[in-house]
């Protein structure tokens, strides 16, 4: 999220600024593998019909399952894929894309060491096992956390323009294009 947030105070005049949601299932707070607390997310449902960029968080394997397995997950996403410009996982999010059915055909990527699951998951999506971020539209994958960040600052160059990329990339003094991959 702190990307999005970073571009909009370097956004071009006149261009219409991210708003930021933190979503969870049912609202409730969410729980980090390392017990970070995260509070007060909107429960899906009361989140607007149309949404420009959906990005889904990675985490454990067990708490991805379970996101994927819950009947308001994959039923809300099918409902806005048509209408969502891009959707983006974080590592091991792209498990909920699998469990969709969305990554099939498509090129992806995750954590080098969960791409083989990633593929047994969706065995009709190429996975890049090497790759920083894949995009093949409207999804686009990360392998890692800091990955992630790699990501969105792509998305955000995508949609606000190489300059606001760069203030973005330059805050937290990243690359705005890392190179190599994840070996």
């Amino acid at each position: 999220m702190e990307v999005f947030a970073v571009a909009n105070r370097h956004l071009p005049e006149h261009a219409a600024p991210y708003r930021l949601t933190l979503a969870s299932p049912h609202g409730g707070d969410i729980v980090t593998h390392t017990g970070l607390r995260l509070a007060g997310p909107t429960a899906l449902a009361a989140l607007p019909e149309r949404i420009d960029t959906i990005v889904i968080a990675g985490g454990s394997e067990a708490a991805l399952r379970q996101a994927a397995s819950d009947d308001s997950v994959l039923p809300w996403l099918h409902a806005r894929i048509a209408d969502t410009r891009r959707i983006a996982s974080i590592c091991t999010g792209a498990f909920v894309l699998a469990a969709g059915g969305w990554l099939n055909g498509k090129r992806a990527t995750t954590h080098w060491n969960q791409c083989s699951t990633l593929q047994a998951l969706c065995p009709d999506a190429r996975i890049e096992p090497d790759a920083i971020y894949v995009s093949d539209p409207p999804f686009h994958t990360s392998a890692g956390v800091t990955a992630g960040i790699d990501l969105c600052i792509a998305l955000v160059e995508a949609g606000c323009g190489a300059p606001t990329a760069l203030a973005v990339a330059r805050e937290p003094v990243l690359f705005v294009h890392r190179p190599g991959g994840q070996a």
